[in-house]
């Protein structure tokens, strides 16, 4: 809260906890998800919030490994961008290029609505078992 008065953020909203009856309207009421996983986590965790922005129908940036699963859905389907760790400049122009080129904004979203459609959570499960057994040899 302190940052958000210090740099005169007017666009950001920190709400306390929300009950879960809340979720849909909060999922639908960004424009874009951001989603951050290190590359250590790739293949081991799925944010659970990735679903969450499918099923609001809502563009992804995934800032994170491009050879995860969550990044071959969303490069798939063009469910939204793909942004290496530690590309903050990269990831700034990605921002501003949704909110001022609405035919991109447009196309991811119709992305994340074909991904939802194609993917649960009980789909990524199952391929990150699928993975884990691969890893291990089981």
């Amino acid at each position: 809260t302190a940052e958000k008065i210090r740099r005169g953020l007017s666009n950001v909203r920190i709400l306390p906890f929300q009950p879960q009856t809340r979720l849909r309207e909060i999922m639908e009421s960004g424009d874009i998800h951001i989603i951050t996983l290190k590359e250590e986590a790739s293949g081991l965790a799925v944010p659970p919030k990735f679903y969450g922005a499918l099923a609001a129908a809502r563009p992804v940036i995934l800032v994170g490994p491009q050879t995860c699963e969550i990044a071959r859905v969303i490069i798939d389907y063009g469910a939204g961008s793909v942004i290496p760790e530690r590309a903050a400049q990269q990831l700034a122009q990605t921002i501003i290029d949704y909110r001022f080129r609405e035919d991109l904004w447009f196309a991811a979203q119709d992305g994340a609505i074909k991904a939802a459609a194609a993917y649960t959570a009980e789909d990524m499960l199952r391929l990150w078992v699928k993975k884990a057994r691969d890893v291990v040899g089981g």
